[in-house]
């Protein structure tokens, strides 16, 4: 089944009808005919074109009913913004709040759409926003309408052409960006694409100023060049708004798409402001096929594509437009929707004894249930030391006191020293010959304490011995793990020469604490 791609330009309209990828017929009509077309100024510029394109359908026999219309971007606003992640339900409303801060005009004249992508580098969405104002939309879908045919989607140009370059083999992944030149309708389009998501487009014109004289000597001899210098100064703010927008977004690659004869003044303007081009061509794709090697048939062609070559967008106005629209329920009126509508009591009175029983069943299965809760409340302690009445600074005070008696004793169960392992290792590091006689603490601080070891050293016939044992006892004590804690600091505060059933011994103190720093 074959396919009308219909691009309005600024100064040429062309048609292409295409089936599967084969042309089958082109048209191009330039506006200034219609302009021209018959003397009676009252006849509306919209009758004017219908009526030559009916002319141009019915001598080239295109009889198709379907059709995809590109619009250049000065009937279109494409903006590019960022959102938070919102749930779906409130992203809709959220888009258009953010569009109004870029739209001239009310968002309410507006028909849009938007496609989003989330950004895994910023952590939001991206959202390319397509809009028309509604009389222009209006304008568009009247001439397809009077020219029987079902519009399937309205494009920016721009876009419509990336299908080529799918089409002629270039590949779109990464960050690319895309120069479109058309000569004859002297406007250009500048886009950057990640991964085939637009992440900027802009349009401008190439067209002289409407104010300079036509015989000027500017038009006369430097026409070219200040179209070119105007080439340079605008693809210029173009790259740097975008590297201004998107400073971690370095363009990879970029495609130039324009008439051969053009081409090496472009690629020279493009590599004076940092953009080096790769030139697209185009001609391949249309061998056997008569087609003019002109951009704005080939924005055309890429319309008819639609169905054969996916677009770098889902956004549609056409279908947006649908939505509008209030539903069929909504206009009917309400004395519609109750004729025939008759009033039986009987009904009523059934209805009611229903609602009755169902309230009554439901109080009935409640009553258990409050029953049941009033005997937990009852059962509940009574705050006797806090009165319903207390203020809030009494509330404060006394909370303060209860967190100072929770804290103490938080320091009582969690400060507290443990001596199971201090005391497997004392009578490990005791030597043969010394015993212990008595055993005290003293806690000196939450954190350490004082250890005394009471006890008697044999002495034998050798004095020195007993000091020798005290002394082992002392170096065995420190070398512990259970000793090198809190009880680290161990001294010998105490020795003296005594006798045990009259046998002589030393009798020593052994005092351990906590290390001081």
């Amino acid at each position: 089944m074959s396919l009308l791609g219909i691009y309005f330009g600024s100064r040429f309209i062309n048609v292409v009808e295409l089936q599967n990828k084969k042309i089958l017929r082109n048209i191009q009509i330039p506006l200034s005919s219609v302009l021209a077309q018959g003397d009676n100024e009252k006849i509306p510029t919209d009758i004017k074109l219908v009526a030559l394109l009916k002319d141009e359908f019915r001598k080239h026999n295109i009889d198709t009913k379907e059709a995809v219309v590109a619009l250049s971007g000065k009937d279109l606003l494409i903006r590019t913004f960022s959102m938070p992640v919102l749930p779906r339900e409130e992203m809709a409303s959220a888009i258009s709040f953010e569009a109004k801060k870029y739209i001239p005009f009310k968002i309410e004249d507006v028909v849009s759409d938007f496609e989003l992508r989330y950004d895994r580098a910023s952590r939001r969405n991206l959202v390319v926003y397509v809009g028309i104002r509604k009389e222009a939309l209006e304008k568009y879908l009247s001439v397809l309408k009077q020219l029987q045919l079902i519009p399937i989607s309205l494009e920016y140009s721009a876009f419509s052409i990336l299908r080529l370059l799918r089409l002629a083999g270039q590949r779109d992944k990464g960050l690319i960006g895309v120069v479109c030149v058309d000569d004859q309708e002297e406007e250009v389009s500048f886009s950057v694409l990640e991964n085939g998501y637009p992440l900027f487009s802009r349009d401008f014109t190439l067209a002289a100023d409407a104010d300079r004289p036509v015989n000027s000597p500017e038009a006369a001899a430097g026409d070219i060049s200040l179209k070119v210098e105007k080439l340079r100064t605008e693809s210029r703010v173009s790259l740097d708004y975008y590297r201004r927008k998107f400073p971690a977004k370095e363009i990879k690659k970029a495609f130039l798409l324009s008439s051969y004869e053009s081409r090496a003044d472009i690629e020279t303007v493009l590599r004076d402001i940092g953009l080096n081009c790769s030139y697209v061509n185009l001609s391949p794709i249309f061998k056997n096929q008569s087609i003019p090697s002109q951009i704005s048939f080939y924005k055309a062609y890429a319309c008819a594509l639609f169905k054969t070559i996916k677009g770098p967008l889902k956004a549609n106005l056409v279908e947006a437009k649908a939505k509008l629209k209030p539903s069929a329920i909504s206009r009917l009126p309400a004395a519609g929707l109750l004729s025939g509508l008759r009033l039986d009591f009987r009904l009523i009175l059934l209805g009611v004894v229903f609602c009755g029983l169902a309230y009554g069943y439901g109080q009935y299965q409640l009553k258990p249930l409050q029953a049941r809760l009033e005997q937990l409340l009852a059962a509940h302690p009574q705050v006797t030391t806090i009165s319903p009445d207390t203020a809030y600074e009494q509330l404060v005070q006394i909370g303060d006191k209860y967190g100072k008696k929770l804290a103490a004793l938080d320091q009582m169960v969690n400060k507290q020293q443990y001596f199971t392992a201090v005391l497997n290792a004392i009578p490990r590091a005791a030597p043969k010959g010394l015993w212990l006689t008595d055993m005290t603490f003293r806690k000196i601080s939450v954190d350490g304490g004082e250890l005394n070891l009471s006890g008697l050293a044999y002495v034998s016939q050798d004095k020195v011995a007993g000091t020798n044992l005290i002394n082992t006892f002392v170096d065995n004590l420190r070398q512990s793990a259970a000793f090198q804690g809190s009880l680290g600091n161990i001294q010998i505060t105490s020795l003296d020469s005594v006798e045990k059933d009259k046998i002589p011994v030393t009798k020593f103190i052994v005092s351990c604490s906590a290390k001081v720093d």
